[in-house]
């Protein structure tokens, strides 16, 4: 009698348990926070967030399992890049310029020794299947030298207007060109494979794909474009895989993986129920109150509506300088626009510091090169940025975002030549 009690007691006290959720969304710190820029790597066996400070690589394999790897060197590191095995970093030592080689299958490290600093421009280098391309300061235009990673030379490449970047993609080197084009370089031959506006700003979406910040997917294959009206886009070799929160995105196969602004990493697979739900609730934290990135991820089932772009979790761009009636036409979903005072907007210019209202959640405006915050660009605000980056003037003189023109999250002269080139 006593075991049947105990029995009938726990068959009655099962409808009371809590009901368990089968979604897989699972939340990692990325260990990224010391970096000062951050990037992602695609390719069909993981998928990477990379990054460096003054002295150290990071690189955390977000999929398909997490791993963080970072080794600290003895120089300062001017650039870092990624294949589909090893995170590198180009560093500078004096007055030489080395890379270490790091490898995130064992963690193995090692370290080569290149040419002098004067020749190398460290801003942009590519290395991968045991080769370093670097570019190369010419009389007149940059080059691409080829090295073996033993230090030993094998050839250069020379591309119209000068090298704007090298990269990596799926275990190939690309150099893009100043005059927009984009070649793959092996061994002594390089072709041409697409064409991306000069200085416009991409990362790595997926094997034989770039994505860049005008939301254009561009094919290395066959050079075709598509728009995807996303802020993040990475094709799995299926189907695109698009997220529009967060600072890098990452995918593998059915996996997804947002980095968000607190170092977070929330991965999540497309078929779990609950997963864009748990990603909501732990993003919005203990407040219980709405976010932009809630917010965003209801955007995405907005039908009929141009996608908003977004420079973080809290603020959209206006690529181009638009009057409020075209900016509300063009982006339905925003019910109305105000100034920083909270006072409703109906004519005018969009300018930088307005805020765009989707319903309950607010985000501010950065309006692409409107320094000034006056709606226009013009020398104005090229004149601006010079006296902000020559310390006659603080941030708060100008909108920090609106002068970020390649979004790299660095103030720089590179804004400046970008934003002149804007009117």
């Amino acid at each position: 009698m006593y075991k049947r009690l105990i029995c009938l007691f726990f068959i009655l006290l099962i409808p009371a348990l809590p009901s368990v959720a089968y979604a897989r969304t699972n939340t990692v710190e990325s260990g990224l926070n010391d970096c000062r820029k951050i990037f992602s790597y695609n390719c069909r066996s993981s998928a990477y967030f990379f990054g460096y400070s003054n002295y150290t690589l990071y690189s955390a394999k977000a999929l398909p399992s997490y791993n963080l790897r970072c080794i600290k060197v003895d120089g300062v590191i001017r650039a870092v890049c990624h294949d589909n095995d090893n995170a590198y970093a180009l560093y500078e030592k004096s007055k030489t310029y080395n890379i270490v080689r790091m490898n995130m299958n064992n963690g193995k490290c090692d370290y080569r020794e290149f040419q002098k600093s004067d020749k190398i421009l460290p801003y942009s280098f590519a290395a991968c299947g045991g080769e370093v391309f670097f570019t190369i300061n010419g009389r007149e235009v940059s080059s691409v030298s080829r090295y073996r990673f033993d230090g030993g030379k094998l050839n250069s490449y020379t591309v119209p207007k000068g090298v704007e970047q090298l990269f990596v993609n799926a275990n190939k080197v690309y150099v893009k060109a100043n005059s927009g084009e984009i070649f793959r370089l092996s061994g002594s031959e390089k072709t041409k494979c697409a064409v991306l506006a000069k200085h416009t700003a991409f990362y790595n979406a997926g094997e034989g794909y770039i994505y860049s910040e005008n939301q254009c997917l561009i094919s290395l294959t066959d050079g075709c474009l598509s728009y995807p009206h996303s802020k993040f886009c990475v094709n799995t070799g299926d189907e695109n895989r698009l997220e529009n929160s967060g600072i890098q995105f990452a995918a593998l196969g059915d996996q997804t993986a947002s980095l968000n602004s607190d170092f977070h990493i929330f991965i999540t697979s497309p078929d779990d129920a609950a997963s864009s739900t748990e990603h909501e609730k732990q993003s919005s934290g203990n407040s219980g109150s709405t976010t932009a990135s809630t917010a965003q991820k209801s955007q995405n089932a907005v039908k009929n509506s141009n996608a908003l772009t977004f420079y973080d979790d809290s603020t959209v761009i206006c690529e181009n300088p638009l009057s409020v009636s075209k900016f509300k036409s063009y982006y339905n979903q925003v019910t109305n626009v105000t100034d920083a005072n909270g006072n409703t907007v109906t004519k005018g210019k969009i300018k930088s510091g307005y805020f765009a209202n989707t319903g309950n959640v607010s985000y501010e405006i950065s309006v692409t090169g409107d320094v000034n915050r006056n709606g226009a660009v013009n020398s104005a605000d090229t004149d601006l940025l010079m006296k902000y980056l020559s310390n006659k003037t603080d941030e708060n003189a100008i909108h920090i975002k609106s002068a970020d023109i390649n979004r790299d999250k660095t103030i720089d002269n590179r804004d400046l030549v970008l934003i002149g080139n804007r009117y």
